[in-house]
This record gives structure tokens, C-alpha cells and sequence, in this order.
């Protein structure tokens, strides 16, 4: 309490440790209008035990209503990776086809000539 009667309250920041204990990590003192922050730990790094030591992110990777994920490369051009396969696949059989075709085409001059 304060000389005229006011409050002056403590508040104490508690969490768990690594296992699963309480731990007091800091207090905040109230006067009035101000207050003050005592932390009592050396590593932030306690504080976060159930993100792996690591502060979370002010913003969740996809954004809080999840529109803002990254888009999947494949169903992003789905169809322009479509046409590219098919370009691709249309090459692989013209390539073979004028294989074959020229390997007909040659086939007589292999043969060698039947003498009777």
C-alpha cells in the first residue's frame, strides 16, 4: 500500500522450465502510473523452452487468417509445366521417329545385293 492508501501491486511472471517446473523468470512493480520490470534470467532462451529455445515469430509464416502462405511452386504453373512436358514429350518422339526413319532409310544400302 501506498502512504494514501493506493495500491502498489506485483505481478511475477511464472513459466516451466526444460522439466516441466515452476520458475519465477521476473516480476513487474506498479506505482501508479508506472511500472518496472525486474527479469530474473541470464538466457532468453529459457523463457522459450517449448519453441526450442527460440523467440516465435511476431507473425506466423502464413499470416494470422493463413492467406499468406507460400504458393507451391507446382500448382502455381501447373500449366505451363503441362505444356513444357508435352513440348518435351513431342521432341523425345520426333527425335525417335527420324532415328527410325533414317535407319530405314539405310537399311537397303546395308543389305548386301543377292548374286543368283
Amino acid at each position: 500500500m501506498g502512504r494514501n492508501g493506493t495500491r502498489k501491486p506485483v505481478f511475477y511472471f511464472d513459466g516451466l522450465d526444460n522439466k516441466f517446473e515452476q520458475v519465477l523468470y521476473g516480476t513487474v512493480f506498479v506505482d501508479g502510473f508506472y511500472g518496472s520490470y525486474k527479469p530474473l534470467y541470464t538466457n532468453e532462451a529459457q523463457l522459450w523452452n517449448a519453441w526450442g529455445g527460440r523467440r516465435p515469430l511476431d507473425v506466423p509464416v502464413c499470416g494470422f487468417t493463413g492467406n499468406m502462405c507460400p504458393r507451391n511452386f507446382i500448382l502455381e504453373n501447373l500449366t505451363w509445366i503441362i505444356i513444357a512436358a508435352f513440348i518435351v514429350l513431342c521432341a523425345i518422339v520426333a527425335a525417335a521417329a527420324g532415328i527410325v526413319y533414317s535407319m530405314q532409310k539405310a537399311r537397303p544400302a546395308i543389305v548386301p545385293c543377292k548374286v543368283e
